[in-house]
């Protein structure tokens, strides 16, 4: 209960501060006090993967995920170790899960589109990308992302309009000025 919540704050203080060995102290008494927190083991997941222990993230996060699936933030970080992992399956089907919730779609689509152009699989990949932006059409990242795919594929007209859009939402960002810069050279 109000321990628990204590023990959040903490850690949540801790983390910000850069402390994550204390931070994971804190949320060990957390889950201690409450074993079927899942807020609990999905930030003991996050603390763990910016820590580096990867691994031990994977298996808070899975924790999480089994107290509450809809837990969108854990599915998400999740999916992102799977990817770093290079396990593309893992977070293929992940994702799959994620976007039965209905929360954080472009993020999901954006997640989705990276997957598929790592399994080299472009059209769902650029699929996933416009499917992401029809969530949030201001995405740079997911522009720009979807502007080098469409470049690599030879689609240069809609390459460039995407890159083009990103450079619009963001004039000051150094990948999209390179990015248009490729595909005007």
């Amino acid at each position: 209960g109000q321990m628990a919540t204590a023990y959040i704050s903490l850690a949540k203080a801790l983390f910000a501060r850069g402390r994550f060995r204390q931070a994971v102290d804190q949320l060990d008494l957390a889950l201690t006090d409450n074993p079927e927190l899942a807020e609990g083991h999905f930030l003991k997941g996050i603390v763990l993967a910016r820590a580096g222990d990867v691994e031990a993230a994977g298996r808070s996060l899975d924790q999480a995920l089994e107290l509450d699936p809809k837990l969108t933030g854990a599915a998400i970080a999740r999916i992102q170790i799977h990817f770093d992992l290079t396990e593309f399956e893992q977070a293929l089907a992940a994702s799959e899960r994620a976007l039965a919730f209905g929360e954080d779609l472009d993020r999901l689509h954006l997640l989705r589109g990276q997957i598929f152009a790592a399994l080299h699989r472009r059209d769902e990949a650029v699929r996933a990308y416009r499917e992401s932006i029809r969530h949030n059409p201001n995405s740079v990242i997911t522009r720009y992302k979807l502007g080098t795919l469409l470049a690599e594929m030879g689609m240069d007209d809609e390459a460039f309009e995407q890159v083009l859009t990103a450079k619009r939402l963001s004039p000051s960002s150094v990948n999209n000025r390179l990015a248009l810069g490729d595909l005007l050279a």
